[in-house]
């Protein structure tokens, strides 16, 4: 069974206090642009291609090796 939310009973003023993903990056990376932030997407890219390499071959039935 689904659960279901009661949006009347929500509390949006402090749903829109909460932080955003953006926001939370900003405090442990730095700013977009700076050097961190930049090094951060590099290696978050990297790994989620990886991933979907990974799955990929998963699929496929074949090693990595002979996927790439």
């Amino acid at each position: 069974m689904k659960a279901t939310i009661d949006r009347k009973r929500l509390n949006w003023k402090n749903i829109e206090q909460l932080p955003t993903t953006n926001d939370m990056l900003d405090d442990v990376y730095g700013k977009e642009g700076t050097y961190e932030r930049e090094l951060f997407k590099k290696e978050a890219y990297s790994y989620y291609t990886d991933q979907i390499m990974e799955q990929s071959g998963k699929v496929a039935k074949m090693p990595q090796t002979e996927f790439v």
